[in-house]
């Protein structure tokens, strides 16, 4: 079996089993058609060698991606073969020897408690947007939720 024909039954596996959100399937779409298919695409899962990997790994390199970008396609990547491995039963390369780049740790910056009374404080309450503006500002405040959380329709 080729990566083409195990990455299908690979997302519907997310879907339906491991209830992926729609957001992360999407995103191993992006990976695997961008990066993956690409270059092993027609390739035999049980065909696949460290080597393989190797020159994968070196054409990220040359394509400058970032290291959040290579870790998002090499996980992708490692899902695959476990998923080939587990589910399927298919003698392939043993994901758990695929290393992960480093990611560079954000430092997290908080507002302070001065910070956050004067961003409530100036906030119009007086008219609907300034009152539903305001729900949000505590809702994000007092959850930790992200903007894009919020907003989300699900």
């Amino acid at each position: 079996m080729t990566f083409d024909e195990s990455f299908p039954p690979f997302l519907l596996h997310g879907q339906v089993e491991r209830s992926y959100a729609q957001q992360t399937l999407d995103k191993f779409r992006d990976c695997f058609r961008s990066w993956i298919q690409p270059r092993l695409g027609r390739i035999a899962l049980e065909d696949i060698t460290y080597l393989h990997l190797l020159e994968f790994r070196r054409a990220m390199a040359e394509a400058d991606l970032s290291v959040a970008r290579q870790y998002s396609i090499l996980m992708v990547l490692k899902l695959l073969f476990r998923f080939c491995r587990t589910r399927l039963r298919i003698p392939c390369y043993d994901p758990a020897e695929i290393s992960l780049p480093r990611r560079v740790s954000t430092k997290v910056e908080y507002l302070t408690e001065q910070e956050v009374a004067q961003l409530v404080r100036i906030i119009p309450t007086h008219t609907h947007t300034g009152l539903r503006l305001r729900s949000l500002i505590e809702v994000l405040l007092s959850t930790g939720l992200r903007i894009s959380e919020a907003r989300s329709e699900e």
